[in-house]
């Protein structure tokens, strides 16, 4: 199962929007010179009278464009801007502070430590940390560090917590700047060694840095056969500095009739963007036009997002107090919506160049449409009246990362199968948009109608060639009995409450699941390929 990625431009906004916030058609001059200089010469011109058509053309956008004194809409993405690299920090430039915490009646432990630069220069960290348990007591149980959990996902030689300079440093904050401070996250259970006043995690950097920081809380005792699991998630960097401020401030025009603008699934939203000089000193764009965001969100959710390249060249000088207005261009997504929602309209120059240009941000209102299926239609588990189960708080964390804040249908949390295996029991739950979402076995995510209207599909597929292969996933009301190839036979394996899953010992091999059918058909689905790519009918 694939967690939804989360959206780098959110993060963005996410920061900006903490710290900036405080309360049609493309016809431009541009275009008639591009069509004017591709289209045919049929006789022979010359060049005087070249100039003198061109010189029209050019006039007559110009006119066409102060006739509404709005700037037409560019449709032009930014070039790729390389990751600014900075210097490595200094071993003794860094301070380290442990935080842990326990959810109420939960025997794990989350955590976090946060990295903060107290040099006088820009830096960031890279590479892979090692982190150990040491003091009093520390080897009364075996501490097992792994550096990327499932939610997070797969590890994997090319990454590592601190990234790199071709794949993202971590820049460290600093203890005075308002943002947070850069921080590694991580998650502990299973410690049923000895309780000591002395213990300590020890934190390795490949900068050099090495930091022992006291423990003053440990995860509950599940199992004293197993290690005490300690999770890392990638590190979190602290966002880029501020630069100069930037005196073009942007708002959002209303619609015409004053009522919010409107955000429709699979159509575009046009709205207008005003930039005023709120400085003292003329301002002139320079050769390269900046790049600005665009993202409407609803129910904490990101609706649809882009990033342009500002049509700014025809605008030459803005003086003070002076407003340049311009055509926007907002592309939805055919992605399943609520059918009714408030949202917001968000609009802001990139960080790069302009840092500090602020946001400006519209009321709108985000229509969509029903989906063609729900999972109710063929899955008997979220018929209507079905009782509603309480997700405990770490179900509860799932969820949310997993739909990234999309609704929840009231009533539709509900236990699907309840296990004593280590990773627990089975749920899953249905959004406002008709998706299907579980958490099965510390793995969460959310499937569209094109995963679920199929018999079966596969939802984790963990297989190990040493340790346990493990196969989970989800069947129709009409699928009758669910076999597991292992090793060329079919094996049985119970299905329960629309959800089957099964376990198997190192080096079995799991080619394939087959589910037969009410009438008798049969389909498979592939195991071991670069994906479950759907059901295959068979026999």
């Amino acid at each position: 199962m694939k967690r939804q990625k989360t959206d780098g431009l959110d993060r963005r906004i996410s920061y900006r929007l903490t710290k900036a916030l405080g309360d049609d058609g493309r016809a431009d001059w541009l275009d008639v010179r591009e069509r004017a200089g591709m289209s045919r010469t049929l006789w022979r011109w010359s060049q005087r009278r070249v100039l003198l058509v061109a010189g029209v053309l050019v006039l007559a956008a110009g006119a066409a464009g102060a006739s509404t004194g709005i700037i037409p809409w560019l449709s032009e993405a930014p070039k790729p801007i390389p990751p600014t690299i900075y210097p490595i920090c200094k071993a003794n430039d860094v301070q380290a502070k442990l935080t842990l915490h326990q959810s109420g009646g939960s025997r794990e432990l989350s955590g976090s430590i946060a990295l903060i630069n107290t040099g006088d220069k820009l830096c960031a960290l890279e590479g892979q940390p090692n982190l150990s348990l040491t003091g009093s007591g520390a080897d009364s149980a075996r501490l097992q560090v792994e550096m990327f959990s499932p939610m997070a996902g797969r590890s994997g030689s090319a990454e590592s917590v601190f990234g790199s300079a071709s794949r993202g440093q971590t820049l460290l904050g600093r203890g005075y700047e308002p943002p947070d401070k850069s921080a590694v996250s991580f998650g502990w259970q299973n410690w049923c060694g000895r309780d000591s006043t002395g213990l300590a995690l020890r934190l390795q950097i490949p900068n050099g840095s090495d930091f022992t920081l006291a423990v003053t809380k440990l995860p509950g005792c599940v199992d004293s056969a197993k290690p005490s699991r300690l999770v890392l998630e990638r590190a979190n960097g602290a966002p880029p500095p501020l630069g100069p401020d930037f005196p073009l401030h942007p708002k959002i025009f209303p619609a015409k009739d004053g009522e919010p603008l409107v955000a429709e699934q699979g159509k575009v939203l046009h709205y207008r963007v005003a930039l005023t000089n709120t400085s003292t000193i003329p301002y002139r764009f320079g050769d390269d036009c900046p790049m600005y965001d665009e993202i409407a969100r609803s129910s904490g959710r990101s609706v649809a997002g882009r990033q342009y390249v500002l049509n700014c060249h025809s605008v030459g000088v803005v003086e003070p107090g002076e407003t340049v207005i311009f055509a926007m261009e907002l592309p939805v997504p055919n992605e399943t919506l609520e059918i009714s929602a408030r949202g917001e309209l968000y609009w802001g120059f990139t960080s790069q160049p302009l840092q500090t240009a602020p946001f400006t941000k519209a009321p709108i209102m985000v229509k969509g449409y029903p989906p063609e299926h729900w999972p109710s239609d063929v899955y008997s588990i979220f018929a209507p009246g079905t009782q509603n189960v309480t997700f405990p708080p770490k179900i509860e964390e799932a969820v949310q990362a997993a739909t990234s804040g999309e609704a929840i249908v009231p009533g539709s949390r509900r236990a699907l199968l309840k296990k004593d295996e280590p990773g627990g029991p089975v749920y899953a739950w249905v959004t406002v948009t008709g998706k299907l979402c579980a958490f099965f076995h510390d793995v969460a995510g959310c499937h569209a109608s094109e995963q679920y209207m199929e018999p079966l599909f596969v939802d984790l597929e963990g297989y190990d060639s040493r340790g346990k292969s493990e196969i989970g996933g989800f069947a129709q009301d009409r699928v009758k009995q669910v076999d597991m190839v292992v090793s060329g036979e079919p094996i049985p394996v119970k299905v329960e409450n629309n959800t089957f899953y099964a376990e198997f010992t190192g080096g079995e091999n799991v080619t394939a699941v087959i589910a037969t059918l009410s009438d008798g058909s049969k389909v498979r689905v592939r195991l071991h390929s670069a994906g479950p790519a759907g059901t295959v009918p068979i026999g």
